[in-house]
């Protein structure tokens, strides 16, 4: 963010119904100007129909062997694409020529695909989310495709170590910011829950960490009254003792997102505590990056604005 923008922003900033119709506009600007042409030094494999999502997840086990991806009919129309089920599996070679399917899911998006990752600690698992008669389902399977382990719960994130993984409802989320929903599954009847869990893949055992109405309740502000709550975008970090998420509330008039950290994934929480266990951004996020983030916060930084999204790192 360069000056003038930090200016408008800081005048802005707590205005959410002014200050988004101003961010959108700013960026179908900037969309038409110029830019300069960049060279890259690496040869680029294409193969369109595939892709994986987002940059916060990566598509190959330690290993390198595999690639993981989501598989698509390119020449269908867009309406006809998002109606459909996709793909999911592994190429198994470096020029991306073999591709192995490995089954199919009604629970993705462009955004974020099925939440597509691998699980450490394993021989080549890898979690996957799905709906089946209209319920949520986080999976982890083998790379033949074996159903290891299943929950009742979508997976956002797992953790380093392989062991915990961090839900909430996708369902909500695609209400909130339907881009990062699951579109099929805004047919079905499945309720809304406002909690975020941590789930043990190794035993299955899950648990409820925290509600849409606590996490509102720490650092309250008035534009939170009335506001549509949801969680997205949960991240561990590199070590796995950790993790962050958003917490966004939606209005009519406006759209506010901050970025709060869990720091004690394997205590019991209380709700006393959770003012002192969870850090927080205050003001607009966009972007993820564990270590830029975490960093900026630590440092008593309490305002993000990212005009371009940010890249994972470490």
């Amino acid at each position: 963010m360069n000056r003038v923008e930090s200016l408008i922003h800081r005048a802005i900033g707590d205005y959410p119904w002014l200050r988004e119709p101003i961010v959108n506009a700013y960026q179908r600007v900037l969309a038409w100007v110029p830019r300069a042409e960049f060279l890259i030094d690496r040869n680029l494999i294409v193969r369109p129909g595939y892709f994986f999502g987002f940059h916060d997840k990566c598509p190959w086990p330690t290993d390198g062997k595999y690639l993981l991806a989501h598989k698509f009919d390119f020449r269908a129309p867009i309406a006809k694409i998002e109606s459909k089920p996709v793909t999911y599996g592994i190429f198994e070679d470096g020029d991306l020529n073999s591709y192995r399917e490995l089954g199919t899911t009604e629970a993705w998006n462009w955004q974020q695909g099925a939440s597509l990752q691998w699980v450490a600690g394993t021989e080549h698992a890898f979690a996957v989310n799905s709906i089946v008669d209209g319920k949520p389902l986080g999976e982890v399977r083998n790379e033949n495709g074996k159903l290891l382990q299943s929950f009742p719960y979508h997976l956002a994130s797992v953790c380093a170590r392989g062991r915990f993984g961090v839900s909430y409802c996708f369902r909500r989320l695609g209400k909130g910011a339907p881009g990062y929903g699951y579109h099929l599954w805004g047919k079905s009847d499945a309720a809304d829950w406002d909690e975020l869990h941590v789930v043990d893949l190794y035993s299955g055992r899950h648990r409820a960490l925290l509600t849409l109405n606590e996490i509102a309740s720490i650092e309250h502000c008035e534009s939170m009254k009335g506001a549509y709550h949801f969680f997205s975008h949960a991240l561990f970090s590199p070590t796995g003792d950790r993790f962050l998420f958003y917490h966004q509330w939606r209005q009519k008039r406006g759209h506010c997102i901050r970025a709060c950290t869990q720091s004690a994934l394997m205590e019991m929480i209380s709700i006393d505590s959770l003012a002192q266990i969870f850090r927080m951004s205050r003001g607009v996020v966009s972007g993820k990056s564990w270590r830029i983030l975490v960093q900026a916060m630590a440092a008593g930084i309490t305002t993000f604005f990212w005009i371009a999204m940010g890249c994972h790192v470490g």
